[in-house]
Formats: structure tokens, C-alpha cells, sequence
């Protein structure tokens, strides 16, 4: 699904459900789990309002996306966390733009994909032992609806989905 397709579908069920159409009854829904939910569990990590310092517009925008981005707690913690130990050594915005950055290239080459397969090369900092190497990740992004419908893009390792 191309976010064009996200976003049609999107207002579609907005429209639908704004007229006091209901798809489920209150009774008829037994657990739902959020994306709200999942980045208030850290389960994601929202990235959209990450500033760098000095700058006034986000990271997120600067890479060119307009919708929410989050990241998979796996992905944030070995792709871009740095343990304290390494502040003026390595940084996350650093980190955080290769993600973003590879992410929009690999979207260019596939426009009608709702999902892209890229790789991203990060320095290997596993807590205090710093291997000093760089090692290659295989990511994933997926566009789809999130929990107002609107559409929002998650960054995943493959296994994750």
C-alpha cells in the first residue's frame, strides 16, 4: 500500500466513522493495544519531535517526512543509543540521520511500496565494551494507518512485524 493509498483509505474510515457509524461495539472488542500504547511501553520509540541541539526544526522533517516515525525499542537501543560514556565520541542525531536518511533513499527507489528493506552501517557500542567496528543492520519501514487512522511510518528489523 503506497502512502497515497494509506491516506485515501485513511480519510475514507475517518469520513465513515465521523457520521456515527460504529465498526465494533463496546462489547465486542476484547483488547487493543495501541500505538500510543506501545511508545508509552517503550515498546516504540518516537523519534518525529527529535530536535538536535541548535536546530529548529526536526530531524525527522529535515530527512523530508511529514508523517509521525517511530522505532522499534531494538532498533533505537542498537542503532542509535549511546551509553553516556560515549557523549563527544559518537551522537545519536548522527545515528539517527543515517536511519533516516538511508530510509528515504531506499523509499525513493520503491515510491509505490508501503514498506522498504534498507541497510544502515553504525559504529557496534554494546554498553562499555566498544567493538569500534561498523556493522551493518537490515532494516524495514512500514507505512500504515495509525491510531487516529492518519498514516505513520515504523522502523523494524525484519523479524519484528
Amino acid at each position: 500500500m503506497t502512502l497515497k493509498a494509506v491516506t485515501r483509505l485513511s480519510k475514507s474510515l475517518t469520513q465513515h466513522f465521523a457520521g456515527g457509524a460504529d465498526m465494533f461495539g463496546k462489547d465486542d472488542i476484547v483488547f487493543s493495544y495501541t500505538r500510543s500504547d506501545a511508545i508509552a511501553d517503550g515498546v516504540l520509540v518516537d523519534v518525529t519531535d527529535y530536535t538536535p541541539e541548535g536546530e529548529h526544526v526536526t530531524l525527522v522533517r529535515q530527512a523530508g517526512f511529514k508523517i509521525p516515525v517511530a522505532l522499534t525499542r531494538a532498533v533505537y537501543d542498537s542503532c542509535v543509543a549511546l551509553p553516556e560514556e560515549y557523549e563527544g565520541l559518537d551522537d545519536i542525531t548522527g545515528r539517527l540521520w543515517d536511519i533516516l536518511f538511508c530510509m528515504r533513499m531506499a523509499a525513493e527507489r520503491n515510491k509505490q511500496a508501503a514498506g522498504v528493506r534498507f541497510k544502515v552501517s553504525v559504529r557496534d557500542i554494546a554498553g562499555k565494551h566498544d567493538s569500534g567496528t561498523q556493522r551493518v543492520h537490515e532494516l524495514v519501514s512500514v507505512i500504515g494507518p495509525g491510531d487516529d487512522a492518519n498514516p505513520v511510518i515504523t522502523i523494524m528489523y525484519p523479524n519484528e512485524d
